[in-house]
Order: C-alpha cells, then sequence, then structure tokens
C-alpha cells in the first residue's frame, strides 16, 4: 500500500480529544505516512512537542464553549460552524492531505465533503445515533433544572430526538449552503461516510444496530510526555492515596472542596492542577503539581476523584483504579452513570457537593472492595484492546481504496 499524507484535526481546547488523536497519529506516522495536523486552542502545542508539523486553524474560546456547552448542550452558533468550515477549507486546500481524521471537530465533516477528501472521525459510542444506554436526565442541563428531572424523564424519548435536531440546525445551514445534502440530527452531522472509529470498550458504551462502517477500537489512552515532580520519582511512603483531577473541563472551585475535605487527614492526596488554578499554599499531607504522568500517579493512587471525563475514567481504569466523579457537562454524567452501573466508583452531584459528601464516598471505596474488583475486570478488558494499531489498520485499509 502506499503511503498517505493524512491530516489530522482535534478539537484541541481538550485535552483528551487532542491526546487521542495523538496516540493515532503516532501509529500512522510509525507505519510510514505523512501525518499533518491542524488544530488551535490551549493544547495545539502538544502535536508539535511529539514531532508533528502543526498549522493553525481557527479555534473557538473555550471558556465561553464550555458555559454554554454546560447549559445547553451546544456552544456551536451559525457564525461559528461557518467561520470553523472556512478556516478548514482554505487548511485543506494548503496541506493538500489524501485524507482527513477529526476528533470532535464537528465542522470537519462538511468542509471534507465539500472538498470531496475522505473523513474519518474519532467518536464515542453516545455521540452515535446506535448508543442503547437509556440515561437519566443530565443535571447539569438548563432543561433539566427548569423542568425538574422527574418531568423530563418522561418527556425524554420526545425531547431528545427534537434535541438533538435542533442542535443540528446551524450545521445543516452550513451545508445546505455549500450544497451538500441536510443530515437529520447532530450524531449523522459528527459520523462519517467512510469510518468512524468508537474509542470506546463495548461493554462501557454499548451499541445496537451498528453500522459496518463504525467499529469498536478500544479506549486511545495516551500520557503526557513530562517530567515527573521529584516526590513521584522518589518511592512514595505506604499510605492511602487519593488523585485528584479535573482535566481540562473540570471546574476550579472542586480545588478547594477537596483541599477543606482532606487537609491534615490520614490519606495523601495528590493533585494536578492541568494550569486551571494556582495552588500557592503548602498542605502536608498534599502532593501537587501543574502536570504529571496519569498513569504514573494512578499506580501509587488507590482512587481518583475527577471531573468524569472519559479520558480520565479509562485511564483509571485501565489501572484498576475506582472512581469518584463530579460531572459538570452532560456527556461527563453519561460516563458517571456507566461506572456506577458497573460497580466501578460513586457518582456526586456538584450542585449539592459537600465536604460530607466527598469524604463518605472516600471511605466507602476503601471500605467496599467490590469497587476495586470490579476496576479489575475492565482493566483486564481494556488490556485486549490495542486501539491505536486497530485504528491504524482499519485507516489502512480505507487507504487502500483511495
Amino acid at each position: 500500500m502506499s503511503h498517505k499524507r493524512i491530516l489530522i484535526v482535534p478539537e484541541a481546547n481538550w485535552l483528551a480529544h487532542t491526546t487521542r488523536s495523538l496516540a493515532v497519529a503516532c501509529s500512522l506516522r510509525a507505519a510510514g505516512h505523512e501525518v499533518v495536523f491542524a488544530c488551535g486552542g490551549k493544547y495545539s502545542y502538544l502535536p508539535a512537542e511529539e514531532g508533528f508539523k502543526v498549522h493553525n486553524l481557527l479555534t473557538k474560546d473555550p471558556g465561553q464553549g464550555l458555559t454554554k456547552a454546560r447549559a445547553l448542550g451546544s456552544s456551536y452558533s451559525y457564525s461559528i460552524v461557518k467561520a470553523y468550515v472556512e478556516s478548514e477549507i482554505q487548511c485543506i486546500n494548503t496541506i493538500k492531505p489524501d485524507l482527513a481524521i477529526g476528533d470532535f471537530r464537528l465542522t470537519l465533516g462538511i468542509s471534507t465533503e465539500f472538498l470531496r477528501i475522505p473523513y474519518v472521525t474519532i467518536l464515542n459510542a453516545y455521540w452515535t445515533n446506535y448508543y442503547c444506554v437509556r440515561h437519566p436526565p443530565p443535571e447539569s442541563m438548563l432543561i433539566t433544572r427548569l423542568l425538574g428531572k422527574n418531568i423530563v424523564d418522561v418527556l425524554q424519548p420526545t425531547l431528545k430526538p427534537l434535541f438533538l435536531r435542533l442542535i443540528a440546525l446551524p450545521f445543516n445551514r452550513e451545508r445546505k449552503r455549500r450544497g451538500l445534502t441536510v443530515l437529520s440530527n447532530i450524531f449523522d452531522i459528527m459520523a462519517s461516510p467512510y469510518l468512524n472509529l468508537l474509542a470506546d470498550l463495548p461493554e462501557f458504551a454499548p451499541t445496537k444496530n451498528l453500522p459496518s462502517h463504525f467499529h469498536y477500537i478500544g479506549p486511545l489512552l495516551w500520557d503526557l510526555k513530562v517530567s515527573s515532580p521529584c516526590w513521584l520519582r522518589n518511592p512514595l511512603p505506604k499510605q492511602p492515596t487519593i488523585y485528584f483531577t479535573i482535566g481540562s473541563t473540570g471546574e476550579p472551585c472542586f480545588f478547594e472542596y477537596i483541599i477543606k475535605a482532606f487537609k491534615d487527614s490520614p490519606y495523601r492526596v495528590i493533585i494536578t492542577t492541568a494550569g486551571l488554578t494556582k495552588l500557592p499554599f503548602s498542605v502536608s499531607n498534599f502532593y501537587i503539581t501543574e502536570y504529571a504522568s496519569g498513569s504514573e500517579i494512578m499506580k501509587v493512587s488507590d482512587v481518583v476523584i475527577c471531573h468524569g471525563g472519559n479520558g480520565t475514567i479509562y485511564q483509571a481504569l485501565s489501572n484498576s483504579k475506582p472512581i469518584i466523579g463530579i460531572p459538570t457537562m452532560h456527556d461527563q454524567e453519561y460516563n458517571m452513570d456507566r461506572v456506577v452501573t458497573l460497580g466501578v466508583g460513586i457518582k456526586l452531584d456538584k450542585r449539592k457537593l459537600n465536604i460530607k459528601l466527598l469524604r463518605e464516598a472516600v471511605n466507602k471505596i476503601f471500605s467496599d472492595k467490590t469497587y476495586v474488583r470490579n476496576a479489575g475486570l475492565l482493566q483486564a478488558l481494556i488490556k485486549r484492546w490495542q486501539a491505536p494499531s486497530l485504528a491504524t489498520n482499519l485507516i489502512n485499509n480505507l487507504a487502500k481504496n483511495i
């Protein structure tokens, strides 16, 4: 098979979507393809650090995006969609790739179809029409707060299809302007007619009637290549250990809760801030750093407290660690619902969060060993998957026909 020029476009405001793309990119590069990135945002420096050429791409402000996404489920106005597509088209015309790969770059399907470039997308199973778990109404969404959880739950079979069509409107407006077919909902906007890579365990995110161009590849795990703090490089004394991280989308106020709940407690607490806040003070049982290897920290930890992000959850489970999650967005709520259902952790409501609830959740994890056992079962399932290699094989099969 001849090698291809492949353009990878993650929504690089978010750490998980950037690192998943990097995991695939490194595997494709090792297979001999020429891989180029196009992205903007907070984590767009990561591909460059891995030696990839990075073209700048228009990316919306992450703070405004998070606020709207938490309340309404989407942060895409028509003006943003139009500007994104124009930026992508200009970039694609400059790079001239044989195919493009996106991770949560929702407009990339419009740009690639308009330019007749084959398109691959990295997805989570719950962003498809084939996901088969019915979740309670997300607490984080405005409609749940306005109407109440019970009413929204009853109306969910009617409201969800309407909601998915509503979110698709600005994308379909741009598709129509570009002479492309209007699609039925946002999941169809996100999907590729060529190849869709589901970065999930089927046991964690099950689907029904999955079309042949959708493939589970397993979790795409990636560790930041940063120098470990000296306290992590040296063996830490034996002590019950909590790891606290909120990725790139959690709420910084959670740091205050953690410090108040576990200051001078019997637990050792390791915190990575990811640049979301400054914690200048010193607490004897706390170890604080901006960035570190998540897997290194998890190896010395007993429980992970996080925002319920998909990447953090799979990283925790790959190390057989139970999870306490405080979700702030609806996809994180879906993740934590599954964590609870599978018996590998505890979900906390951010609106009711307090020091007492945090302490009770941690004590429950330490006292009930079934959480660790269940996490070990999922760890064994994750080990069966080699996501980057599977993704590369599927992309190679597609590339043969280009």
